[in-house]
């Protein structure tokens, strides 16, 4: 907790750290702070830090806060979140890796429902 209604949330990471355009969970996070120092503390808070720390990464700190200009990365997360809260609500929850080469190593790609996420070679994925 800081000063003046004001928190900062830090998630570690043992692997690398999402960038701030595919951020979900810091941003869930965020939100759940919030409400907890709401319901505890009273008053409304605000985020003043968000980050990822990552272990044993060169770029272990990656911060994802909105910038002067740019979109709010913390609020496009927490759409992200509610459309696929909505997606899984109306039985729809398709996969979507961030890249399509992961699939080629996945341990899940028998089970996967890869035509979701375009063409595979589905003996190269497993």
């Amino acid at each position: 907790l800081l000063d003046g209604h004001r928190f900062r949330v830090i998630d570690y990471k043992l692997g690398r750290a999402d960038s701030a355009t595919r951020s979900i969970q810091l941003p869930a996070y965020v939100v759940a702070a919030a409400a907890q120092l709401a319901a505890r503390h009273g008053g409304r808070w605000e985020v003043a830090e968000a980050l990822y720390l990552a272990f044993g990464r060169r770029d272990a700190v990656r911060t994802v806060m909105p910038r002067a200009g740019a979109t709010d990365p913390l609020r496009d997360g927490q759409a992200r979140m509610l459309d696929a809260v909505g997606g899984i609500d109306r039985g729809e929850f398709p996969p979507r890796p961030s890249s399509l080469a992961i699939c080629r190593h996945c341990g899940y790609a028998r089970l996967c429902r890869k035509e979701y996420v375009g063409d595979i070679d589905a003996d190269a994925a497993v």
